[in-house]
């Protein structure tokens, strides 16, 4: 359904067919050269806004500045995957939608809907290519954005300049997300027994950069799960460990790690995750040494179902628990078997 908007003066009509949601206006603007584009630019797929001096738009600490390095933003609309000069859009950045507050362009909360922009080719109508310089306009007074110093302000186009960007698709090598497991790190009863992973964005070449520059859609999980009793007993290691628990309290056969079998590795989870060392043989490197349990003592290691240690014990029941088998063994003095 077509509709008309006023501008200086004169009518406009406008409709999904490409043609322009407003008229081409006079904004005195940096130009960019024009380059043909060589790829439609669709909705959902992310791109990146390079300035007429080469640098990019970039979100940081919930404001969106400008930068050497550009942020990946995603361009969101309803219906068609395809892009027109005229069509009205989201702006998405790091999964957070672009809102304005009075001038400036801000990176809204995970619940916030954003504010809406009109993508405005530079030069001729239709179809959103990438290379295509553009303007981004506000849909509520059509104000344009433009990089003052480090950064993005709305200004209106009459009396200030606006700033034409050119968009460019992702084609080449981007940023990514890297994963790396935290020996040192806690393995938390409260999250189900899961230890937090270092996670990090980094530049194809290592260089480490904001969580804003990396998508967030492709985000990888942040926590790397850590061995779990039968009796829900939550201890300090994880299979990227390659370390072996001590004792023999943690299994139900009362065996060492030592005592399993290749077969048990195999088909086994509980054994695996126990027994990283030696289920993996010559193939890692222990990342931690736990202390051994020994004698009349108890095994410093041990966190019950209910995260409390063996010391928590020592003026109650043992064997009034469900989970007293394992219990006694990992706690023997405190339980005061010996």
């Amino acid at each position: 359904v077509a509709s008309t908007v006023e501008s200086n003066g004169a009518k406009s009509n406008c409709s999904n067919a490409g043609l322009t949601l407003v008229q081409k206006r006079q904004v005195s603007s940096k130009l960019h050269p024009e380059v043909k584009g060589v790829a439609t630019v669709l909705a959902g797929k992310a791109v990146r806004f390079r300035s007429w001096d080469g640098k990019f738009l970039h979100c940081h600490s919930g404001r969106v500045s400008v930068s050497d390095v550009g942020s990946e933003f995603v361009l969101q609309k309803h219906g068609s995957a395809a892009l027109y000069s005229g069509d009205s859009v989201t702006l998405a950045c790091a999964g957070r939608r672009l809102s304005i507050l009075q001038d400036q362009i801000q990176v809204g909360s995970p619940a916030q809907i954003g504010d809406a922009f009109i993508l405005q080719k530079q030069q001729g109508d239709g179809l959103l290519q990438e290379n295509d310089a553009i303007y981004l306009l506000s849909t509520k007074d059509l104000q344009a954005l433009k990089v003052e110093g480090n950064e993005l302000k709305l200004r209106l186009a009459e009396n200030d300049q606006g700033e034409a960007f050119v968009v460019e698709g992702l084609t080449g090598p981007r940023n990514r997300w890297v994963v790396v497991p935290d020996p040192d790190g806690f393995c938390d009863a409260t999250l189900r027994c899961h230890r937090r992973l270092k996670v990090s964005c980094t530049t194809p070449n290592g260089t480490e950069l904001n969580f804003q520059d990396c998508d967030h859609e492709h985000r990888p999980w942040s926590y790397e799960p850590c061995f779990k009793s039968p009796m829900g007993a939550c201890i300090d290691v994880a299979q990227s460990d390659c370390t072996d628990i001590p004792g023999s309290w943690w299994n139900p056969d009362g065996k060492t790690c030592q005592e399993y079998a290749a077969p048990d590795c195999r088909h086994n989870e509980m054994v695996r995750s126990a027994c990283g060392q030696t289920c993996n043989g010559n193939g890692c490197n222990p990342k931690k040494t736990l202390p051994v349990q020994a004698g009349c003592q108890d095994d410093p290691i041990y966190r019950s179902a209910f995260n409390w240690h063996c010391a928590w014990f020592k003026q109650r029941n043992c064997s009034a628990y469900l989970f007293k088998d394992e219990l006694m063994k990992a706690c023997k003095k405190s339980c005061k078997l010996c």
